[in-house]
């Protein structure tokens, strides 16, 4: 778990660097990325306390840095940010439960969607790649919870990158995310509905009333139609003979 915990350490340090140092003439992502960094030294990254104070406000700045980094229209910074949300998603931190603190009412996740999807239109190929890579995490992870306006948002930008991009490696990338996607959303809604009590079956039911009538009146009388049927056949039996022996009689 230590291990897991200066892992994501590490990652988050090096990418705000990154960023850092690629963001030329964007003061206030310079600025956001420092306040970060200075965050992440004193807070950490644990995935065990991510719904304590100190983790949610660690948190919540790093969205506000990366959604500054995907909004500079420059290729390398949004290639890090993207791929940064895709391991804060991937890893636990992002999750579905937890609330946009500039909105309330909004969750946290729908607003990481949204900001991902407004990368489309940017025509860079790694950029691209890391917003696919990022949606498949959010739709597969068990803890972001994506329904509703977010899903919609996440397969509609796939299906435009597979049909907009000029890419080979991307289109075959967002068919084949896409596939994955609702492939997952139909498993859950499957797995979500509930049995309907099963009735008997017609079989079932006929082969009881078949044993119920062969204990019953109704079923003694059917035996006794069949012996009746018997004794019939013995009378005619009987009356053939006598036929036979009149009939040796006239010949007599």
């Amino acid at each position: 778990m230590a291990d897991n915990q200066g892992t994501m350490d590490m990652f988050l340090t090096r990418a705000l660097q990154r960023m850092h140092k690629d963001a030329s003439r964007r003061p206030a992502l310079k600025d956001s990325c420092i306040a970060s960094l200075e965050l992440v030294k004193k807070v950490g990254v644990r995935a065990s306390d991510v719904y304590k104070t100190d983790m949610l406000n660690l948190i919540h700045k790093l969205v506000a840095t990366l959604k500054l980094a995907c909004e500079s229209r420059l290729p390398k910074v949004m290639g890090t940010a993207l791929d940064c949300f895709q391991k804060l998603m991937a890893y636990g931190f992002i999750r579905g439960d937890m609330h946009d603190p500039e909105k309330p009412d909004t969750k946290l996740m729908d607003k990481v969607i949204d900001i991902i999807s407004r990368c489309f239109d940017f025509p860079d190929n790694n950029v691209q790649l890391q917003m696919i890579k990022a949606f498949l995490t959010a739709v597969s992870s068990p803890t972001c919870d994506v329904h509703e306006h977010a899903l919609m948002n996440a397969v509609r930008t796939c299906y435009n990158i597979y049909l907009m991009s000029k890419n080979q490696v991307n289109q075959v990338t967002a068919k084949a995310t896409l596939t994955q996607m609702l492939d997952i959303v139909f498993r859950r809604l499957e797995a979500t509905k509930r049995p309907t009590p099963s009735s008997p079956s017609k079989g079932a039911g006929s082969s009881e009333a078949a044993t119920s009538s062969a204990g019953s009146p109704d079923g003694a009388a059917e035996e006794g139609g069949a012996e009746e049927l018997e004794i019939v056949a013995d009378e005619d039996a009987d009356t053939e003979a006598d036929g036979d022996g009149g009939a040796e009689g006239v010949r007599a």
